[in-house]
């Protein structure tokens, strides 16, 4: 195994990484005499490294070859950092030289250069994601833009592109304007970029939590803050938002006052006003 990696990931090395494995092993063997014997290489080569511009591909198989013989888990872990940053390099410049090209096209060839990026970002979205997101971005930000001007609509990103991360960010403005604001969901899910069927599965989730709080019930009881209005009790949901989308009714504030909290027994049969049995804890703003 040492030797088939040390034949194939050996020209990823430059001079750097070069001396950095001959440390360890010098570490490891505890001097350069004898590194450089372990490696098989001669003890001035090692020497000159520190002035010279070029190592020998021979020189950079021995030494690896050796590093992943003496310490296997750290060279390879090595490995994968160095490769990973080397298809980072080749991916940021496959696709600036198509994003340099497409901002330059008419709508025919710009459109066939966006679905060239679009999917090369799909199937390589993990390392993207991992080390490339403010590049592309920038990126797909100006591309939209100069789609929309050619009235071109490019699909939005599926859910398992968007970062767990974005989706907390936004949820705070994503309620509010559907619940409150009451905007379009198609028109949501343009504005943050992510797939209809999020916004979907949000009012989906507040119907049926209302659902379950307006059913009727007897024999339970519930706190004092509850919003008395037109010979109804509503299940207090302390949120502004859901209040305004379920409960839209006249000369009540927006903000009802705080009251005490007090536990007391309702029945939910038909309307029937429970402030009647207990007068003297309406809330001041009914009074």
């Amino acid at each position: 195994m040492e030797t088939h990696f040390s034949e194939r990931y050996s020209s990823l090395l430059d001079i750097e990484d070069v001396e950095n494995l001959f440390g360890k092993l010098r570490q490891t063997c505890g001097s350069i005499r004898k590194a450089a014997s372990r490696c098989g290489v001669a003890r001035s080569t090692a020497y000159g490294w520190e002035k010279a511009r070029y190592v020998k591909t021979m020189t950079k198989k021995k030494i690896l070859k050796a590093s992943l013989e003496d310490n296997l888990t750290e060279t390879l872990d090595f490995l994968t950092s160095k490769s990973k940053e080397r298809t980072s390099d080749l991916l940021l410049t496959y696709l600036s030289s198509i994003y340099q090209k497409a901002i330059k096209q008419d709508r025919d060839n710009f459109q066939n250069l966006l679905h060239q990026i679009l999917r090369a970002r799909r199937e390589h979205f993990g390392l993207i994601q991992d080390t490339l997101q403010d590049e592309i971005s920038d990126m797909m930000s100006i591309l939209t833009e100069k789609a929309a001007g050619f009235q071109i609509y490019p699909p939005q990103d599926s859910l398992d592109m968007i970062k767990s991360s974005y989706l907390i960010e936004i949820m705070p403005d994503l309620t509010r304007d559907i619940l409150v604001e009451r905007a379009d969901l198609s028109e949501v899910a343009n504005r943050y970029s992510i797939p209809l069927e999020v916004p979907r599965v949000l009012v989906t989730s507040w119907k049926a939590v209302m659902t379950t709080f307006t059913k009727p019930f007897a024999g339970q009881t519930m706190p004092q803050r509850d919003w008395i209005c037109s010979r109804k009790v509503i299940q207090p949901v302390r949120a502004r938002a859901v209040y305004r989308w379920w409960a839209p009714v006249k000369d009540v504030p927006d903000e009802p006052p705080e009251s005490q909290f007090v536990d007391i027994p309702v029945k939910r049969l038909g309307h029937a006003d429970t402030t009647k049995a207990n007068p003297e804890i309406r809330p001041s703003y009914m009074s």
